[in-house]
């Protein structure tokens, strides 16, 4: 998880340039459900919302992978058993 301030922006932002300057490769892995999930109150502000969002300006770095991990949620499972 990465939140959503201007610290967390400025990391982004050095990783990206640290990316394009050296030929050290970054790969971020980050668990689907929290990475994707927007904050309201942000987004209302116009701010990012999520830490996806956050991470976009590495989307187009060289030698940089974002992915993305989605582990079994308990009740996803027993919503299926119920079904």
């Amino acid at each position: 998880y990465i939140g959503s301030g201007e610290r967390e922006r400025e990391l982004v932002e050095a990783m990206a340039a640290g990316a394009r300057s050296t030929r050290r490769q970054t790969h971020l892995v980050l668990d689907r459900w929290r990475a994707s999930r927007a904050l309201e109150a942000r987004r209302q502000a116009g701010a990012p919302a999520s830490s996806l969002e956050i991470l976009a300006p590495l989307l187009d770095a060289p030698r940089v992978r974002v992915s993305l991990v989605s582990a079994p949620r308990p009740w996803a499972a027993a919503a299926a058993a119920a079904a």
